[in-house]
């Protein structure tokens, strides 16, 4: 017969054993891959009124574990722009993978910064992005 101290070491091996395996398991059914990116940067803007470069920023990633993309943007922010463009129009367009524009909002300069909210908008969608400044 086995001591009282052999069988808690067993049972307390199994229950650890168990509780791994558990981990695993849940673990293993984890769907982590996403394969999408979000990037901003800054570019030289060739507007008769624009002075330097324009730094793009997009928001920060929202996650919603509801949705089939979970991630999304809510905006794109264009920071640095001259005043001296005050009170020119500007539109805001993207381009898919697929090579297609789409505007997506239109507006007056009134200040350095210029943010488009993108809604319902798969940010994964975008491969580039357009700002345009015209009088």
């Amino acid at each position: 017969m086995k001591s009282i101290t052999t069988r808690r070491a067993i049972a307390a091996s199994l229950t650890v054993v168990g509780l791994s395996g558990l981990g695993l398991a849940a673990a293993a059914q984890l769907n982590m891959t996403w394969a999408g990116s979000f990037q901003a940067g800054a570019t030289v803007v060739k507007a008769d009124c624009q002075t330097g470069p324009i730094a793009t920023k997009l928001g920060s990633p929202i996650f919603d574990g509801t949705k089939a993309v979970p991630w999304s943007i809510a905006a794109i922010t264009f920071n640095g722009v001259s005043a001296s463009c005050t009170g020119m129009h500007w539109e805001v367009a993207y381009k898919t993978g697929a090579g297609n524009w789409n505007k997506i909002k239109t507006g007056e300069v009134g200040s350095e910064t210029i943010t488009v909210i993108l809604g319902d908008l798969d940010a994964q969608t975008i491969s580039d992005v357009s700002l345009t400044m015209f009088s």
